[in-house]
């Protein structure tokens, strides 16, 4: 019967002498029975394992029923694998010395386990994140390469070191305290949920870090896993994005300019602290104020122009209307928007600004009524140039004949009232 089981199955003394092993034994190992007899089957085993064997049985197992072990079996082949050793005491007397054993192939499992590993060690190892394990005392007892690179220190200045050296203050003091008072009292400050810490480099210098940490329970200990990462390079961009968009918005406002974004598809407008400044509105639905607001005159136009501009494949849309002021009057508006498009071509978005040009129509109907009144200034100069010149050439005659007429004369009379006219137009063309 025990010929017939697939395993390789075994009686032996608590001393390892073996007094019985079945034909699998033989056909998977090569031994013969009398070269497994007594010790002999140890000379299958693994050089490096058989220490560990010996140790464990004799005096060990004598008052222990059952025992369990790891070793390598050199197979027929000439190749160890690696097997799951099981034996159990034949009698419950503790006196009794013969012991029922059975040995399981685990090749294939051990495989699969380090390749796992090899894989763990690999994303460990490349992971662009740190990677540290604490144990209950807050002492380091693993790195991974890229705690190196952000922290500065090499591994081994770090393992075997509380994980402090990589807190600055007041991280560094109150570490083992958070520590202890969770093993304490279980309560989390930080285990499993992750907050931004700062981290201390080997230099002195600190920086900010996502922190992340876990817990593992094992059978006789504790350990603690943190994933750091440096967030100095988010952080630079998160305060460069908020000083452009603090100059952006200095720009805008020095401008004058009202910028508005609508979303198509809910109806969501948002507009830039100019529009409330200029239109007054606060807590209404802008977007209905901005409708309202239109010149009676200009409404359906410019709401039909906007209809048109988004069912269209257009991507721009401008007008020119009339918004009313709060004080009732009207502001002359230039408004300029690009039209978003999903892959569809459906219009999603309508971003634009608007620019208060009532001062510049204004300027410019001044300049051209300015341009009109220095058109006539001049072409007024040039008739009075030239009518003066043919009044100079009536006064010539007028001086010869009032030396050649008698003053009594009817004709003398005619000549003084011709120089009168004369003198009432130069005075005219003074003027």
């Amino acid at each position: 019967m025990v010929d017939a089981i697939p395993s390789m199955v075994w009686f032996a003394r608590t001393d390892g002498h073996a007094f019985y092993l079945n034909a699998k034994w033989h056909e998977l190992i090569g031994q013969t029975f009398e070269q497994s007899q007594g010790l002999g089957w140890l000379g299958v085993v693994h050089p490096d394992d058989r220490p560990r064997l010996m140790e464990s049985i004799g005096p060990n197992l004598d008052n222990r029923n059952e025992w369990e072990m790891e070793v390598r079996y050199r197979m027929r082949s000439g190749n160890y694998h690696w097997h799951l050793v099981r034996a159990l005491r034949v009698s419950d007397d503790h006196g009794d010395d013969q012991w029922f054993g059975i040995s399981l192939d685990i090749e294939d499992l051990h495989a699969s386990e380090e390749m796992y590993e090899a894989q763990t060690r690999a994303i460990v190892d490349t992971a662009v994140d740190g990677i540290i394990t604490i144990d209950s005392s807050a002492i380091v007892r693993f790195v991974n390469p890229a705690v190196e690179k952000i922290f500065g220190y090499e591994a081994h200045e770090v393992i075997g070191n509380n994980i402090c050296i990589l807190m600055p203050e007041p991280y560094k003091s109150q570490h083992d305290g958070w520590l202890a008072n969770y093993l304490r009292t279980g309560t989390k400050r930080i285990i499993g949920i992750g907050r931004e810490v700062e981290g201390l480099r080997k230099d002195g210098t600190t920086f900010p870090m996502d922190l992340a940490v876990s817990e593992l329970q094992l059978a006789d200990r504790r350990l603690f896993t943190g994933i750091v990462r440096d967030i100095s390079d988010r952080r630079k961009a998160e305060a460069n994005a908020t000083e452009s968009q603090q100059r952006l918005s200095l720009v805008l406002d020095a401008s004058q300019t009202i910028i508005y974004d609508c979303d198509l598809i809910t109806g969501a407008v948002s507009w830039n602290n100019r529009y409330a400044e200029k239109f007054g509105d606060q807590d209404e639905p802008v977007f209905l104020s901005w409708h309202r607001r239109l010149h009676p005159d200009d409404h359906n136009r410019v709401t039909e122009s906007i209809a048109a501009a988004i069912v269209s494949d257009k991507h721009t849309w401008s007008e020119d209307y009339r918004l009313r002021l709060p004080d009732g009057s009207y502001a002359d508006i230039l408004d300029r928007a690009h039209i978003a498009r999903d892959d569809a071509g459906i219009a999603t978005r309508l971003s634009g600004s608007l620019l208060d040009v009532t001062e510049t129509k204004r300027v410019r109907k001044k300049l051209v009524q300015a341009e009109r009144l220095a058109a006539m200034g001049q072409m007024l100069s040039g008739i009075a140039h030239e009518s003066r010149n043919a009044l100079q050439r009536i006064q010539a005659s007028s001086d010869m004949l009032e030396l050649e007429l008698d003053e009594n004369s009817e004709a003398r009379k005619d000549l003084d009232r011709i120089i009168r006219a004369k003198e009432d137009l130069n005075h005219l063309f003074e003027e």
